[in-house]
């Protein structure tokens, strides 16, 4: 994740490495769910943080004190339905315990495998996705 958010963070759109294990030689399903967990954390953490009077709250912060906590506070109660959670690390529903992330990653994975049917492109779309390939094998061929 640090080295993903440091990519972002430098400007760039990607990083390598989602799903791969062992210096990008073995591909495991599972890790590539639960790097797609990270990744759309760390979308999150590189778009910014909103310091905007309201969202900083010093008022609440003064109220608070240095040994009181936000838990009570309005503010705290309005935002934290905002946060978004991983359901790969963090138990959502109610009655939910805590989960081997792996496992949870496994059986979603098994999930997508079986319940996931992608619609076919669209025959204009192919015909451009092959006349891309015969560009590129023609250049590589050169």
């Amino acid at each position: 994740a640090a080295c993903l958010l440091l990519c972002a963070l430098c400007g760039a759109e990607t990083g390598s490495g989602m799903g791969l294990l062992e210096g990008c030689t073995l591909l495991y399903p599972e890790a590539l769910v639960l790097d797609t967990d990270i990744y759309h954390r760390v979308r999150i953490d590189a778009a910014g943080i909103d310091t905007s009077r309201e969202e900083l709250a010093l008022d609440v912060i003064k109220a608070v004190g240095p040994r009181g906590h936000f838990l009570a506070h309005r503010h705290t109660r309005d935002r934290i339905g905002k946060l978004r959670l991983s359901d790969l690390t963090v138990p959502l529903g109610v009655g939910d315990s805590y989960r081997d992330p792996i496992e949870r990653g496994r059986e979603r994975t098994e999930w997508i495998l079986e319940n996931h049917h992608p619609q076919p492109l669209e025959e204009a779309q192919q015909s451009e996705l092959k006349r891309i390939l015969q560009v590129a094998d023609h250049a590589l061929a050169l």
